[in-house]
C-alpha cells in the first residue's frame, strides 16, 4: 500500500512525484489586503521540501468582496501575481506541484460593516446578513472573476486550479 503512495502519478497532463496531496488548509498568513508574505512562502515551501507531491493552496479570493476570512490570499487583480509567483517557484524548487483554490464567499463572505453579501437567493448564511439576490448578469460577472483568476494563476506558475464551490454563490 505505502509502495504505491511514493510512486509517481499521472493526473491529466501533470506528473506528480508521488501520491501525497496536501489539501487546502487556511493559515491566513497573507497581508490584510491579501498579498503573499514571506511567511506564506515559507509555509508552503516547507511542505514541498517535506515531500508532498501536490499542494493545494488555501482559499484565495477572486474578488475583494468575496473573501471568506481575514488575511486571506488574493488573486483578484494582476498586482497579486508577483508574490504568488514567488510562492509557486518556492514549491517547484522541491519538485512538488502546486494548485490554487479559488473562491468567492457569496452569502458567507467576510465583508466590511454595512456591505450586503451576495447570494442566489435572499436566504442568509448562518450568522450573516440577508444577501442581495443576484441577477443573471451579476452571476455572469462573478463567473468572469473566476475566469480572470484562473488566467492569473497560470501567469503566476500554478500547475492547477481547484474551484471552491461549497459556500460560493
Amino acid at each position: 500500500m505505502f509502495k504505491l503512495l511514493c510512486q509517481p502519478f499521472e493526473m491529466g497532463n501533470m506528473t506528480l512525484k508521488n501520491r501525497m496531496v496536501m489539501p487546502p488548509m487556511v493559515v491566513s498568513y497573507a497581508t490584510a489586503d491579501g498579498y503573499t508574505t514571506k511567511r506564506n512562502i515559507a509555509y508552503y515551501e516547507a511542505r514541498a521540501k517535506g515531500g508532498v507531491g501536490l499542494i493545494i493552496q488555501e482559499a484565495t479570493f477572486v474578488h475583494p468582496l468575496g473573501r471568506i476570512l481575514g488575511n486571506e490570499q488574493g488573486i483578484s487583480d494582476d498586482s497579486f501575481i508577483p508574490g504568488l509567483n514567488k510562492l509557486t517557484q518556492a514549491v517547484h524548487r522541491h519538485g512538488a506541484k502546486v494548485a490554487v483554490q479559488i473562491i468567492h464567499g457569496g452569502r458567507a463572505a467576510y465583508l466590511p460593516e454595512g456591505v450586503q453579501p451576495l447570494g442566489p437567493s435572499p436566504i442568509a448564511a448562518p450568522g450573516k446578513a440577508i444577501p442581495k439576490e443576484l441577477t443573471l448578469a451579476e452571476i455572469a460577472e462573478i463567473v468572469q472573476y473566476f475566469v480572470d483568476a484562473a488566467v492569473r494563476a497560470k501567469q503566476a506558475g500554478y500547475d492547477g486550479i481547484e474551484i471552491h464551490a461549497a459556500i460560493t454563490i
